[in-house]
């Protein structure tokens, strides 16, 4: 005689059956499918955060060591980690100069890179640089205009402004010039 406790241990399950497995998946796919860009979005603002945060201390680097040297400095674009003058072209690199007082060189003092995901522009000036005096000030911008960097990341954009008197601040909206 067959005995019925044994046959129904046998027929008891040991896992996931196929439905309950393709609805675990579907689950899983669905949620992915909202996460991932909304993960990329973020991604994006960081870096463009993380892009104008070394643009701005550049900037503020830039008019410390003119006042504290007592002697212009430039922030530019630079070739190499190394270089001795600035650039035209658009580079992933900042560099610091300061003027030296006995025979008018510009010397490196500090290159920033800047990630490849982001571009930098300057806007207001005539050339691809910002130079502050030795009391702080910025030079002048083209027939009075707003002089900022626009950071750019991936069409996300966000700007630094340099007021005139080289106060520097990260614009709350676009082309709105907050300098008084």
């Amino acid at each position: 005689m067959l005995n019925l406790r044994n046959k129904n241990t046998l027929l008891k399950q040991k896992g996931f059956n196929l439905l309950e497995l393709l609805v675990v998946l579907g689950l899983l796919a669905i949620t992915l499918g909202v996460f991932i860009p909304s993960g990329q979005n973020m991604l994006k603002k960081s870096r463009l955060i993380s892009t104008t945060n070394q643009v701005y201390s550049a900037l503020l680097f830039t008019r410390n060591e003119a006042t504290r040297l007592k002697t212009p400095a430039k922030l530019c674009f630079i070739q190499t980690e190394t270089a001795t003058n600035c650039t035209d072209e658009v580079t992933n690199l900042l560099g610091i100069f300061v003027k030296n007082l006995s025979d008018d060189n510009l010397t490196l003092k500090k290159s920033i890179v800047i990630t490849e995901q982001a571009t930098v522009v300057f806007k207001g000036v005539l050339g691809n640089y910002i130079e502050f005096y030795n009391l702080g000030n910025r030079q002048a911008s083209i027939s009075n205009a707003a002089v900022f960097l626009e950071v750019t990341v991936e069409n996300i954009k966000r700007q630094v402004e340099i007021c005139f008197n080289g106060r520097n601040q990260i614009r709350k909206k676009l082309n709105l010039s907050e300098c008084k």
